[in-house]
């Protein structure tokens, strides 16, 4: 299994316990001993990724060595190496030491973020019980013998604490979820042996206060544990051993992929694009399906050098090259949408730092049109703000624009709640604001049904992954709600939706496309994806077919593409 796989599937396996909290809070602290016995206190999407950018929270937080009820600071130097970059003790931390580490984060989108992070040692039961409770820690994780398994406790200022969400994560990178019972104990089925981590939440919504001047509304407080795990077979054997087996190291996590490794062949006889991409804009004009550019590197990886440079067509009826067309400005986070013969770009996201630099993320409010015919670009009237991570769609004649935020320099981005419409008829026009949305929604995506405009999934203003489906009918300026998309955890993040004859269709890492039913109600499993991906795009590709393009799967980024025929019998789901 790659890095980056297991980094994209632990990150997958956070999201179903309310872990998602925008991009820059997809990573946590985690704390571990290297070969020569130092501590290591470092910030990653899990215990693998340890050259990740370290916060300015946890370059300045205290770390603890704790034996028994004594507990002394560790001292630590400040490392920016290749392959690893956080802090390290520059002495070997006691063998029995239990490593514990606050780090209040600060503000992050009204919400005040505080972590909390451990590390045990020793491999058996009575190792864990001799380290005991972390009294320093508000939000504790300790791992318990259990005759299923093994079981881990949660305890919030010492006590047990009751629905905890718990992602367990074991060395051959197999997750399992669960939450407390009233006791404050989650159990799991025997991890394999080896390096062992876990991840919790303790939220407050609503718990409203000031920090550093600075008002919050919410409280969010995430717990991480590594510890080494012994076979069930040899705790048998050794019920009692103390043999020290090291401090938690760094094996593979994430959660199982839902679908086996498909060939690009077997998805559908068109050929792949020339790189794996996501969250770029896709339309069909004239018979060519049109790709333009979309994010090439790994996970929440952002720089210049990680934005496709192309701008890419293929013939949907028998095409084996794809063409490529003239470039504009390299993005990712934008739509691209056809009508009458040209294609339309719409805003997104550039980036003006190379790989390795610290980010310089800009939204942008271009607008352009591409006509094939001469293969030239011209510049149209800006939205009225830099916006990405949004959507749009073209109804009648009329292009409306809706969700996203505005990035200016880092990820605090600002959510927009504005949406507006462009007359395609008058290139020379300007935007016109429609109907406010009730929400603040970015990787969603937008699609019309029935004559009206659809805002499908994405992630609130509250950083939440988000099924909602909200109508806007153009004509009396009302929003209204249909019926939710089905799904769990990241379900709905980064989702693509299109309206083919009439039946809106949309999909994500679920394992089926899904259709609306005509009333709005329900949803219909379709098709069986071979598959699942998000931050792709849903296209059609003449009669009754659609094709899902690129994005991201559960083991990165994609190139391929997947024909589905949508004439089926569908199974009510809502």
């Amino acid at each position: 299994m790659s890095l980056s796989a297991v980094r994209f599937r632990f990150a997958l396996a956070l999201s179903a316990l309310c872990f998602a909290v925008g991009q820059a809070q997809a990573h946590f602290p985690w704390l571990a001993v290297d070969g020569e016995g130092r501590a290591l206190v470092f910030f990653g999407e899990s215990p693998e990724e340890r050259n990740y950018h370290l916060p300015e929270a946890l370059a300045e937080a205290k770390l603890a060595a704790r034996v028994g009820d004594e507990a002394a600071d560790v001292a630590l130097e400040t490392l920016e190496e290749d392959d690893f970059v956080g802090r390290r003790s520059e002495k070997p931390v006691a063998e029995d030491a239990v490593l514990e580490l606050t780090a209040q984060y600060g503000i992050y989108h009204g919400m005040l973020l505080t972590y909390y992070a451990k590390e045990i040692p020793g491999t058996t039961v009575a190792a864990w019980e001799k380290a005991g409770p972390s009294k320093g820690l508000k939000l504790d994780v300790s791992p318990k013998a259990s005759d299923e398994g093994l079981a881990l406790l949660v305890t919030w200022e010492g006590q047990p604490l009751e629905g905890a969400g718990i992602a367990l994560t074991d060395s051959k990178g197999d997750t399992q979820e669960a939450k407390t019972d009233a006791k404050g104990i989650a159990t799991f089925k025997e991890p394999a042996a080896g390096p062992v981590s876990a991840i919790t939440s303790y939220m407050k919504k609503g718990e409203k206060g000031e920090h550093e001047g600075k008002a919050y509304t919410s409280v969010g407080n995430y717990g991480t544990l590594l510890f080494n795990h012994k076979s069930a077979t040899a705790e048998k054997k050794n019920p009692h051993g103390h043999a020290h087996g090291g401090h938690g190291g760094h094996g593979g996590h994430g959660q199982n992929a839902k679908k086996k490794p498909v060939s690009d062949e077997a998805l559908s006889a068109y050929p792949a694009l020339p790189e794996a991409v996501s969250s770029f804009g896709a339309a069909v004009s004239d018979g060519y399906l049109y790709v333009y550019s979309g994010h090439t590197g790994g996970e929440h990886e952002h720089s210049k050098d990680n934005l496709s440079q192309k701008f890419l067509r293929i013939k949907l009826d028998g095409g084996k090259e794809w063409e490529e067309l003239p470039m504009e400005t390299p993005l990712q986070g934008l739509p691209l949408v056809a009508h009458n013969g040209k294609l339309y770009r719409v805003g997104g996201l550039n980036a003006k730092n190379a790989d390795g630099e610290d980010e310089d993320l800009h939204s942008v409010a271009e607008f352009s049109s591409f006509d094939p015919a001469t293969k030239k670009w011209t510049a149209l009237a800006p939205l009225p703000e830099a916006r990405s991570s949004h959507d749009a769609v073209v109804i009648g004649d009329k292009l409306y624009v809706v969700g996203g935020w505005t990035l200016d320099g880092d990820r605090k981005g600002t959510w927009l709640d504005t949406a507006w419409a462009f007359d395609l008829t008058n290139p020379q026009g300007k935007w016109e604001a429609i109907a406010k949305p009730n929400f603040r929604r970015r990787a969603l995506a937008a699609a019309q049904w029935n004559g009206k405009l659809i805002a499908l999934g994405g992630m609130d203003a509250d950083v939440n992954i988000s099924r909602q489906v909200s109508l806007l009918d153009p004509t009396t300026g009302e929003w209204t709600e249909l019926a939710e998309l089905p799904g769990e955890d990241m379900d709905g993040f980064g989702a693509s939706a299109w309206n083919l004859d009439g039946k809106l269709f949309a999909s994500g890492t679920q394992d089926s496309l899904y259709r609306l039913s005509d009333d709005g109600k329900s949803w219909e499993a379709v098709v069986e994806l071979k598959q699942p991906r998000f931050f792709h795009r849903l296209v059609p590709a003449g009669g009754a077919k659609l094709l899902s393009i690129a994005g991201a799967s559960f083991d990165g980024h994609l190139a391929n593409i997947e024909e589905m025929s949508t004439a089926g019998q569908a199974k009510k789901t809502n």
